[in-house]
């Protein structure tokens, strides 16, 4: 490697933005260089400037290098399928692992706060049901049938709706129990409709 070849890298990384190739024993072979020019400086004038030249260069190419390469890793999620020197190389498998870090601890933290939020809506779901059932229980208790004297029974068969004080009750299936008038149940037990499990007397409850 000479200067020439430095610099010619340095123009080409200077007219695009995207990244270039570049061989993988650049920047060795260009240290290697520099260590030769250092201890030529004692008997060759050309060497120091030579030198300066060079670590320019070098310093120019790998910050405008790195910074297409970060660009290049953020847009594919991969690094470059392209020939990297080494070093390069390195940098950008850590880049990507840190990547991938931080992008797996955004995704945690977004699900955490995914649940955390589902759980809040689920709780303020469970409130307006808890308020809305309660509700309905309410107005249950107030369309809810008073009897006064009323016996436990077990129907035998299906049976339609009965009317109790003006309201509807059932219709019922076999086996569904019910709390009905005594009367009534006496009715439909002779019909064979419902058997009486217990007698008892209700205390009237407006709820």
């Amino acid at each position: 490697m000479n200067i020439a070849e430095v610099t010619s890298a340095l123009a080409r990384e200077l007219e695009t933005s995207e990244l270039e190739p570049l061989d993988e024993n650049f920047y060795k072979e260009a240290l290697n260089l520099l260590k030769s020019l250092r201890e030529s400086m004692e008997t060759d004038i050309f060497a120091e400037y030579e030198y300066r030249v060079i670590v320019s260069s070098l310093r120019k190419i790998f910050l405008l290098r790195i910074k297409k390469l970060v660009n290049s890793i953020l847009e594919q999620g991969t690094v470059p399928d392209i020939e990297l020197p080494e070093e390069e190389r390195k940098i950008a498998e850590q880049l990507i692992e840190v990547i991938r870090f931080f992008q797996g601890e955004l995704k945690k933290e977004s699900v955490e706060k995914r649940v955390e939020a589902r759980g809040i809506t689920t709780q303020v779901k469970e409130e307006e049901d808890r308020g809305h059932i309660e509700s309905l229980q309410k107005e249950e208790r107030k369309q809810r049938p008073i009897i006064k004297q009323g016996v436990l029974v077990i129907f035998s068969k299906p049976y339609s709706k009965i009317l109790i004080e003006g309201l509807p009750l059932g219709p019922f299936s076999s086996g569904d129990l019910a709390f009905i008038p005594r009367r009534l149940a006496e009715e439909l037990r002779e019909k064979g409709i419902v058997d009486i499990l217990e007698e008892s007397s209700l205390v009237e409850n407006t709820g």
